[in-house]
This record gives C-alpha cells, sequence and structure tokens, in this order.
C-alpha cells in the first residue's frame, strides 16, 4: 500500500505539480515515519468536502515524488485526470450508464471548481 500523505492542490508549481510544504505533509511524515526520496511512489490527498452521506471525503491521486533542485523542494508529480474523490477513486458513489452521478445530478459547465474529466457530465 502506498503511503499517504497531505498536498495542498492549490500550491503548485509551474508545472503544475504539487508543492509538498505544509505543515500537513510533515506532520504525515512524521506520523508514518518517512523520507521522502526521488521515484517514491505515495497517494496524495487533501481533505476537501464531504461525500453524499456527509462524511469527509478527500481530494486524492497517486503520485511520484521528485526534488526540485532548482526551488530546493519536493514536489509530487500526477496526472490531473486522475486526480478526484476518494468516495469515487473507491467506487461508493452511484454509476449511471458508466457516467458518474453525483450529489444533484447537475451538469458541470467547466468553471473553476469542476475537475477537466467532467466538464460536461454530472458533478457537484
Amino acid at each position: 500500500m502506498k503511503p499517504r500523505i497531505y498536498a495542498d492542490f492549490n500550491k503548485l508549481d509551474k508545472d503544475r505539480n504539487a508543492i509538498l510544504v505544509c505543515f500537513g505533509t510533515k506532520k504525515d511524515l512524521d506520523e508514518q515515519n518517512l523520507k521522502l526520496v526521488q521515484g517514491l511512489e505515495v497517494t496524495l490527498y487533501q481533505t476537501d468536502d464531504l461525500d453524499e452521506e456527509g462524511n469527509p471525503d478527500c481530494l486524492e491521486v497517486d503520485a511520484v515524488i521528485e526534488y526540485d533542485c532548482i526551488n530546493n523542494f519536493w514536489i509530487g508529480v500526477f496526472e490531473w485526470e486522475e486526480l478526484d474523490y476518494r468516495s469515487i477513486r473507491n467506487n461508493t458513489l452511484r454509476e449511471n450508464k458508466g457516467v458518474r452521478t453525483l450529489c444533484s445530478g447537475v451538469v458541470c459547465r467547466g468553471d473553476a471548481w469542476c475537475f477537466p474529466k467532467q466538464v460536461g457530465r454530472p458533478c457537484c
């Protein structure tokens, strides 16, 4: 199982990789007695919202750790298309003909709060 570490998905480098400098990241590393190393595979998460049943839900994505030697910080490199809510990744939300139907079923119009893969699909 990959280690889960906190990342703020609003704190990004120029290539849209997660910069891992937050207090939550350090806390998770300390609690797991983990050191970031080049090539380490992890799951990044950000506590974000509630699922349909009112339980805490978070954004998460698998990533590979790299060190940015120009800026002197660790980053998590991931595919934005893979970033999703944990409840969705665990298949706990209902499916409708292969298209996820979330919350109210309102169709996403691609504003800043929608993930690219959800544009035109039902979303929160």
